[in-house]
């Protein structure tokens, strides 16, 4: 585990690169708009990263906190959802080795445990469906972790295929934008707010694309302190008003903008600024940062215009598979205007311990039966079905998915997360199992663990904690079971480390 704090420039390339080759992209844990976020918000004090690494190449990456358990349960939970991830960033998702999601997501939940961190963990705003859903599903079976779905949300996302099959073509008028993707009603009354503004202004409204000018963000600035939001009397949200904010905002155009993954959108109609707004580019897609809009024209919906140019310009000027928005369906104007959901649900997940896993057990039945904890249901069944295939003695026996080699296990195999028996000397699991009980020839392949003993041959797996400062309490000790690493930290950081294959030596750095 690792403070935003301590990270080095080797530590935020790697990040970086992960970032670029993730699973599933995700801007709002991106090194270029969370790295910073120190010196903006207060409430991002406890914010924490856990990283699965191998060699210099991260794997994997949460941005985590801890609370309180939620129902006036006893203890603390880990939670992807603090104070800052909550108010800021709607998609909450971990960063996965787009070549071994499972691996990544495994090494990442046991780690939590070897960190100190609390067993269980709410891992909020997860994609119900698709390549994370599907690691979710796979390491929670194939490792036993208890889970319950607690909250479930639909979150707008437009992606290119939806857009451009029901808007093959900019539609021409006074602004060319894709309409053929909204309910007829909402493209009419965009028709209509486009031809008003025309009449008041004068002039047809244009877009500039000025994503390499840094006067825009003095621009933005100024208008959203024009609005609602500049109104410190009422509690306004305005940067302006928060200095520390707008630092953090600068900084993080500037990260996108020097790299060449921002787009900064202004549209206008003569010499009225109508609207401004900011896209970031994570990995192949686009995510909605921040805009503002003139409000003397509110009554032609210019945020409506200005995000209708947006989405035009991501699928008709980029290659971007995905815009999302980044905001779920309660604000309902914006929502309406993206014409894809993503179901996304809030997952509790139980890595170990004994009172994690009596309180997943004690869940009401509704929350433990969710879709996505249907299909680690589903996945834990097949995984006891390869179980029973695989037999009683298991020296060639086979397992074709997450089974586990019989009682010998000499030469059983499991092909992704399973295990093979107690002896386990030539037992080879490919991507996140364990060995068995001897584990001198196990191999595997990426972040599982080997059993009982020497570990000579597996994988690597990091788990870094920041060291506690003097006069600090301690971290609340973990329930039975746990690994704390603790001890000098003479690099800013205290490291349990499994170490590379090659190495073939377990080790512990402290």
């Amino acid at each position: 585990m690792i403070d935003l704090a301590d990270l080095t420039a080797d530590d935020l390339a790697a990040w970086q690169r992960l970032a670029a080759r993730a699973v599933s992209p995700n801007a709002f844990l991106d090194p270029r708009f969370l790295h910073t976020v120190r010196s903006g918000f207060p409430e991002s004090r406890d914010l924490r990263l856990v990283v699965a690494d191998q060699g210099t190449e991260w794997q994997g990456v949460l941005a985590v906190t801890t609370k309180s358990m939620p129902h006036r349960l006893p203890g603390r939970t880990t939670t992807t959802g603090g104070d800052f991830m909550t108010s800021h960033a709607d998609r909450h998702h971990p960063l996965l080795d787009r070549d071994r999601p499972a691996a990544a997501l495994r090494a990442l939940l046991t780690g939590l445990r070897s960190g100190g961190l609390p067993g269980l963990i709410q891992l909020q705003h997860l994609p119900e469906d698709g390549p994370v859903a599907d690691a979710v599903a796979a390491v929670c079976a194939g490792a036993r972790f208890g889970t319950v779905e607690r909250r479930r949300a639909q979150a707008p996302i437009a992606l290119r295929h939806t857009v451009l099959s029901r808007s093959p073509a900019v539609e021409p008028g006074p602004l060319p934008l894709l309409l053929g993707h909204l309910v007829p009603d909402d493209a009419k009354n965009v028709r209509r707010r486009l031809r008003g503004l025309v009449r008041e202004v004068g002039a047809a409204p244009v877009v500039d694309l000025l994503s390499d000018d840094p006067a825009l963000d003095d621009e933005f600035v100024a208008l959203q302190q024009a609005g609602w939001k500049g109104q410190a009397a009422d509690g306004g949200a305005a940067l302006h008003l928060h200095p520390r904010r707008e630092r953090w905002f600068r900084e993080v155009v500037a990260a996108f903008r020097a790299d060449g993954d921002l787009v900064g959108l202004r549209l206008r109609a003569g010499e009225h600024t109508l609207w401004i707004g900011y896209l970031l580019r994570s990995g192949d897609s686009y995510f909605g940062f921040l805009d503002a809009y003139a409000e003397r024209f509110h009554r032609f919906s210019p945020g409506v215009l200005g995000r209708l140019a947006a989405l035009t310009h991501v699928f008709t000027a980029t290659d971007a598979p995905l815009f999302d928005p980044g905001f779920d369906e309660r604000y309902t104007v914006g929502a309406r205007l993206f014409p894809d959901r993503r179901p996304q649900v809030d997952l509790v997940v139980a890595t170990g311990g004994l009172l994690p896993r009596a309180i997943v057990a004690g869940w009401p039945l509704g929350a433990r039966v969710g879709t996505l904890a249907r299909r680690v249901e589903a996945a834990r069944a097949r995984v006891g079905a390869s179980e029973t295939r695989a037999g009683a003695d298991g020296r060639a026996g086979q397992a074709s998915d997450a089974g586990r080699a019989g009682a010998d296990g000499r030469a059983g195999q499991v092909s992704d997360a399973g295990r093979v028996g107690a002896d386990g000397r030539t037992g080879q699991v490919s991507d996140a199992g364990r060995v068995g009980a001897d584990g001198r020839t196990g191999q595997v392949s990426d972040a599982g663990r080997v059993g009982r003993g020497a570990g000579r041959a597996g994988t690597a797996v990091r788990v870094d904690t920041p060291p506690a400062a003097p006069g600090a309490d301690r971290p609340e000790r973990p329930r039975a079971g746990a690994i704390v690493a603790g001890g000098r930290a003479e690099s800013g950081r205290a490291t349990v480390e499994i170490e590379s294959v090659d190495a073939a030596r377990a080790t512990a750095v402290e």
